[in-house]
Parts: C-alpha cells; sequence; structure tokens
C-alpha cells in the first residue's frame, strides 16, 4: 500500500529498516493458500457479521461463547495496527468471561507488535512478566 511503499522511501539510508521491511515483506507474501469458499465464509463470519463478538459463531454445530473463556487473560493491542485496530481488541476483555484479565497497548502494528525491531523491548518483557508469575 502507499503508506508501506512511502515509508520504505524515507528511510531507504536506514539499512536496519530496510532490512527489517524486507523480512517482513517475505514473511508476509509467503503464505499457503487456502480455498476461496473458506476465504470468503471467514470474512463474512468474522469481520462482516462479527459472529463471534456477537455469540452468533457457530462450530461443529455447537455456538462459540467468549463469556465462557474463565481462564486469565492478556491482551496486546498495537498502536498502530490497521487490521485488529486497538479498539476491536480491547473489546475482548469486555466480551470474557475471566476475573483475572488485563489490557495493554503498546507500540507497533500488526506484525511488528511481535516481530518488528522494538517487539524484544516493548512487547515480550510484558508478556514474559504476566506468564512467568502464572506458570
Amino acid at each position: 500500500d502507499l503508506s508501506t511503499n512511502l515509508n520504505l522511501w524515507w528511510n531507504l539510508w536506514n539499512d536496519k529498516y530496510v532490512e527489517g521491511f524486507q523480512a517482513l515483506n517475505k514473511w508476509a507474501n509467503e503464505y499457503v493458500a487456502f480455498p476461496g469458499e473458506f476465504f470468503r465464509q471467514w470474512v463474512r463470519d468474522f469481520y462482516q457479521e462479527n459472529k463471534l463478538y456477537r455469540g452468533e459463531l457457530v462450530m461443529g454445530g455447537r455456538p462459540v461463547r467468549l463469556e465462557r473463556i474463565t481462564c486469565p487473560l492478556f491482551v496486546v493491542g498495537a498502536k498502530e495496527d490497521y487490521i485488529a485496530p486497538p479498539g476491536c481488541v480491547r473489546a475482548l476483555i469486555d466480551a470474557v468471561g475471566s476475573h483475572e484479565k488485563e489490557y495493554v497497548e503498546l507500540p507497533g502494528g500488526h506484525i511488528s507488535l511481535i516481530a518488528g525491531r522494538g517487539a524484544s523491548v516493548h512487547c515480550w518483557p510484558k508478556v514474559s512478566g504476566w506468564l512467568a508469575p502464572r506458570s
């Protein structure tokens, strides 16, 4: 997309940025194709009709209910995520039945949050800090 290419253009002088861009771009474009009907159903059920959040998703003949999730839950949103915007991610906290739940919003985008240059500084210490006392 245009913003991705503009960011690359403005950072061509930065070898680390270009290296990270190339790695993520390669990863993003190496995927296993799946059947078109599956993709259409996924988009319709999860994005257009929001069936999971609304409690209308059925899998294997059984309804999927987020409020049935009762285990401790740690939810991480990425401030620059345009695929799963922070507000949508945060909504999970209110939808689950867990009593112990925490939401944090960290710098990064959809993939860079966990795999980008700043992931080892921003994301993974938070995740390991939350998991350690529960492991």
